[in-house]
């Protein structure tokens, strides 16, 4: 890269501002909380003002702290969380708050969709399975339970959508999250529409560019705010999960990567819109022409060690004050000194109020613990968390119908070794960590440097800007035991597909 760029991560929980400099070097990280808001049961929401104002004063702190010339700052690359759907109304703010992708308000619609086939033709033609909270959901749903929400915005879009809007006046959204889309021919399905009862919304829906077009000039105001050149170029997308992809260095057919975080998403790199096996995970555009990436979303990741540690990580929180440790670090110094298979317990990572999206589409699926005995400590519920999301992982391994030699792990959960290392057990394939903290926001000013010339491909700029920090290679003994559980902890969500809707019942049936 010559020069800098600026490269905006908004997550769901953190929004990320990074400065990047020579070769992808990552310079200068701030970062800044955004909160989500539970109105009721089942619906997760955000201020879409906090999210700006948070994108906002982290590019400013960025600026005032980082020891480079604003003037040679060449660009500001956005990626963002996808899914979900934020409001702009006709004076260009906010319209009340975001709708965020965990949301499970649409959750009965998307069974209903199950049951009558819908979800079959929507796969059929977007490649992807929808869930609740994804974009084309909630278009469905307002249509039909909440008109007055969609009337009193201009546009509709997505976080990263926004962001953008914000900070240049132009309203577009990136093709690397058109969830309105025919995958094959890369562009909007007037059937799909049609399918989803929306074409009424088309006059809201900003128009879709692919991420190496998707730019605007920075408006001057803003830049005058920022300390930054006027008109410098903005670029919006890709969204996170391709963004984060790139950064890692999944360009090519057959790259693999997972990002371990609060989703744990597992994405392979392909040359065709194949969407096998049917209504399985999702079919999405590269940013790469004529790349296509299916992924495997699995709605929770790190969140389920976040509950344990919250509700009984009290002893573990001590002992790291007391030592001047992280408490990841005093988990894994004890849960290190347990067997493979946490001697029989197993646990399925479904926290999320909205269920599991892949690589199975379930709306109503929980978390739960199984095999629980006398002998099992807090130690045992820990470890069978980190083994369970790296079960999620496996499972999402084998609904994908190509060769992977290497899985490539980011997200907060690679800065665990001994997680990388439990990981490459389970699989049986080597983990790479690529270098470098924001991957994300990496990956969209990969992008950003291809589309200005400043590389004459995305391959070069990943060529030249992605190193490896770290490999973990599986130690056979282990896998081997591994490969026993993994079997039992499919098994159990085979006998407890049913039961899930059973409790759902009785749950939502149940007097306040």
């Amino acid at each position: 890269m010559a020069n800098y760029i600026i490269g905006i991560d908004a997550g769901t929980s953190i929004v990320k501002s990074v400065l990047f400099g020579a070769g992808g070097v990552e310079l200068l990280c701030v970062k800044r909380p955004v909160n989500l808001i539970f109105p009721s049961p089942g619906r997760v929401e955000q201020d879409m003002n906090e999210v700006w104002n948070s994108v906002f004063y982290s590019i400013k702190q960025l600026i005032d702290e980082a020891s480079v010339n604003a003037e040679e700052v060449d660009a500001i690359a956005v990626t963002a969380q996808g899914d979900g759907m934020f409001f702009i109304g006709d004076d260009g703010e906010a319209v009340g708050n975001a709708i965020n992708w965990m949301d499970g308000r649409a959750m009965d619609m998307c069974m209903k969709w199950q049951e009558d086939g819908t979800i079959d033709k929507i796969y059929d033609i977007l490649g992807s399975s929808p869930y609740p909270g994804t974009f084309l959901c909630l278009c469905s749903w307002l249509t039909v339970n909440d008109p007055a929400r969609l009337k009193s915005a201009k546009n509709i879009c997505m976080c990263k959508d926004w962001i953008k809007f914000k900070l240049t006046n132009d309203i577009t959204m990136d093709d690397s999250h058109n969830e309105l889309a025919d995958i094959a021919k890369r562009e909007v399905s007037p059937e799909l529409m049609e399918l989803l009862g929306i074409t009424g919304l088309k006059e809201k829906i900003p128009p879709f560019k692919t991420a190496l077009e998707n730019q605007a000039p920075l408006d001057k105001h803003i830049a005058g705010q920022l300390g930054l050149r006027s008109g410098i170029p903005v670029f919006g997308g890709p969204f996170d999960i391709i963004a984060c992809a790139i950064g890692a260095g999944n360009v090519n057919e057959g790259d693999a990567c997972a990002v371990l975080g609060t989703t744990c998403m597992v994405e392979f790199s392909q040359t065709t819109a194949n969407s096998s096996p049917h209504n399985i995970g999702y079919t999405l555009m590269h940013s790469k022409p004529g790349h296509w990436m299916r992924a495997f979303g699995v709605m929770a990741g790190t969140p389920n060690l976040d509950w344990a540690i919250s509700n009984f990580g009290h002893t573990y929180e001590q002992a790291a004050k007391e030592n001047g440790t992280s408490i990841y670090e005093e988990i894994e110094k004890k849960i290190a000194l347990l067997p493979p298979g946490s001697e029989g317990l197993i646990y399925h990572p479904y926290i999320s109020p909205a269920g599991e999206r892949s690589p199975f589409i379930k709306p109503t699926a929980k978390a739960q613990y199984f095999g629980i005995g006398s002998q099992h400590t807090t130690d045992h519920l820990l470890r069978a968390i980190y083994e369970g999301v790296s079960y999620s992982i496996l499972d999402c391994f084998d609904s994908f119908e190509g060769r992977v030699s290497e899985l490539r792990v980011t997200g907060g959960g690679a800065k665990s070794r001994f997680w990388c290392q439990m990981i490459a057990d389970i699989i049986g394939i080597d983990v790479v960590v690529p270098a470098g903290n924001e991957l994300g926001a990496k990956g969209a000013c990969l992008v950003a440097s291809a589309a200005l010339g400043l590389y004459p491909s995305l391959n070069v700029a990943v060529e030249k800007c992605v190193q490896i920090k770290e490999r973990f290679v599986p130690i056979e003994e282990n896998h081997k035991i591994y490969k026993k559980y993994y079997k039992l902890y499919k098994t159990i969500i085979t006998q407890l597909w049913d039961a899930w809707d059973e409790r759902a019942g009785l749950f939502i049936s149940s007097p306040k």
